[in-house]
């Protein structure tokens, strides 16, 4: 992580602003607004998340009344997971073994007998 001091960084200003942005703009023209500029920023924001929960921070992904439906979360993990070149089989082989990014406790792995 950089040394910048995130006290002169307006992150709550900030945040509302793109909210505003990027709101409207899904209210409009979708097409119009850059894919690599929607790519920029999810990206940073991915990061930053993923970063907040291997430091044990519980993840608040939508908080107020910034809700997002069971459809948009699924179609836009399909298109994280097929830009990173992951497979869903992948991603469950990772929640299986792994609790980072997860509210959920790690399964444990199932044992077995020997010689079954």
């Amino acid at each position: 992580m950089s040394s910048i001091d995130l006290g002169l960084i307006p992150t709550a200003e900030l945040a509302a602003e793109l909210t505003r942005r990027f709101s409207a703009a899904a209210e409009c023209d979708v097409a119009r607004v850059a894919s690599d500029d929607v790519g920029m920023v999810l990206a940073h924001a991915i990061r930053l998340l993923a970063e907040r929960a291997q430091q044990g921070l519980p993840p608040c992904t939508f908080p107020g009344n910034n809700t997002l439906s069971a459809t948009d979360a699924v179609i836009a993990c399909t298109a994280l997971l097929e830009s990173v070149e992951l497979a869903v089989f992948e991603l469950a082989a990772w929640q299986a073994v792994s609790n980072i990014g997860s509210s959920r406790l790690a399964r444990p792995l199932p044992v077995t007998e020997p010689g079954r």
